[in-house]
């Protein structure tokens, strides 16, 4: 019997620090089932992806320079995309 092959999640990162990418590619590249399309560290150019092409989950940093991760997460909450958090601040916890 042949099973129909797994969709895998659309993902794509964003995140001002290239070490924190550098980790979220890893772990990523561990899991077979996320598909990390793209990886950014300017949010327009992330905002400009998402609203072109089709993505599931977000990994998303909180503190960035041009704008905070949570705003970045009201623009696009209305498109279906999960959102998952990378910081390292932990006062950020509540608000995300």
């Amino acid at each position: 019997m042949n099973t129909p092959p797994i969709s895998r999640i659309k993902a794509i990162a964003i995140d001002d620090e290239p070490s924190a990418i550098e980790i979220i590619e890893h772990f990523v590249a561990k899991t077979p089932f996320i598909e990390l399309l793209r990886s950014f560290n300017v949010v327009s150019e992330a905002l400009t992806y998402i609203y072109n092409e089709p993505v599931d989950v977000v990994f998303l940093d909180i503190q960035m320079p041009d704008m905070l991760g949570t705003d970045f997460a009201k623009l696009i909450q209305n498109r279906g995309i999960k959102i998952i958090f990378t910081t390292a601040h932990p006062q950020y916890a509540i608000e995300g």
